[in-house]
């Protein structure tokens, strides 16, 4: 091999380096960029009291789910999004009511001289809402099954077996495994 072609060679591999470098530094920088603006956008739902985690339209991805592997018909798609809508709204007012009073618990506990009087009776309210949001998690489930032929009720409990088991494994997962 002659001394020009291993030059062409060399700026051929320096010049393939190079872009791989730049497309390298591209990506890297537009990651940063990117999840600093997802962060902010998630700060700015949780100041607004609306869970970042779920995304647009969940509520409408769970309706069309539903109604899709219960096979509703158009009626009662109908009935099942009125209760819903209701549902959702519901359980929305509490986890507000949740997140506010754990704000006044961080507030009051980095007071110089924290009311633990105070401390412990926001948190007595905090389970107290909890509560109140498993029983009308409840409440919604009962309503659902009284608008369920006797199939789409075996199909419903399913479902949220399914659904159970589903959102039990992002959770605690190092835990499940000792």
């Amino acid at each position: 091999m002659d001394i020009l072609t291993k030059k062409r060679l060399l700026i051929g591999a320096i010049v393939i380096l190079l872009i791989m470098n730049i497309s390298a530094i591209s990506t890297i920088a537009y990651y940063k960029y990117s999840a600093k603006k997802h962060i902010e956008q998630i700060r700015e739902k949780k100041k607004r009291g609306i869970n970042p985690y779920r995304g647009k339209n969940y509520g409408q991805r769970i309706k069309k789910y539903v109604r899709k592997e219960l096979k509703l018909s158009d009626e009662q798609f109908k009935e099942y999004s009125r209760l819903k809508d209701i549902n959702m709204q519901k359980s929305r007012d509490l986890w507000k009511q949740i997140n506010q009073k754990r704000e006044l618990t961080f507030k009051e506990y980095c007071k110089e001289n924290p009311d633990t009087a105070l401390l412990m009776q926001l948190s007595e309210d905090i389970g107290n809402l909890h509560k109140e949001v498993h029983r009308e998690m409840i409440r919604h489930f009962n309503e659902v099954e009284k608008i369920l032929t006797p199939e789409q009720l075996i199909l419903f409990r399913e479902m949220l077996c399914k659904m159970a088991e589903h959102k039990g494994r992002g959770r605690n997962h190092a835990s499940s495994q000792n």
